[in-house]
């Protein structure tokens, strides 16, 4: 866990990944980011940017991987507009967060007793229909902690 990282830079994050991806299996990482940590990937590019010709009026960078600089493993990144609804200044909220993922080691975990069930009569009284609603209660268990990376409160 890398907590209250605020300016997120190329080195940093290298090295966070590498050691994740030393444990679990390197081709089933996910790196799932708010949108403000894809704009700072994204701009560990920035610098090294050329246009091919001046008359170009489209340019920048947008990430789909990561390509561990260790290991070479290309790792997708999901980025969770929802998350941008989010503060970034709290280190423990999504609006600042990554989390890398190996999902050979998530697991989903319905809730004791309360797997998928069909709730009937969901309609308010008096109302002309029958309204029924699919109610699922569940969490996802993540094991081998060692094989995950998280990140918070990135600002930039």
């Amino acid at each position: 866990v890398n907590k209250s990282v605020g300016t997120l830079d190329k080195s940093t994050f290298d090295t966070n990944v590498m050691t994740a991806c030393q444990h679990g299996n390197l081709n089933s990482k996910a790196l799932f980011v708010a949108p403000i940590v894809a704009k700072a990937i994204s701009g560990f590019l920035r610098d090294n940017w050329v246009r091919a010709t001046p008359d170009e009026t489209r340019w920048g960078v947008h990430v789909d991987a990561w390509i561990s600089g260790a290991y070479g493993v290309s790792i997708p990144v999901y980025v969770k507009r929802y998350w941008g609804n989010f503060s970034t200044s709290s280190a423990n909220g999504p609006g600042g967060a990554a989390f890398l993922i190996d999902m050979d080691y998530v697991r989903y975990a319905p809730l004791r007793d309360r797997d998928t069930r069909l709730l009937l009569k969901r309609q308010a009284p008096g109302d002309d229909l029958d309204s029924r609603e699919y109610l699922t209660e569940f969490s996802l268990e993540f094991g081998q902690e060692s094989a995950h990376a998280l990140w918070t409160g990135i600002t930039a």
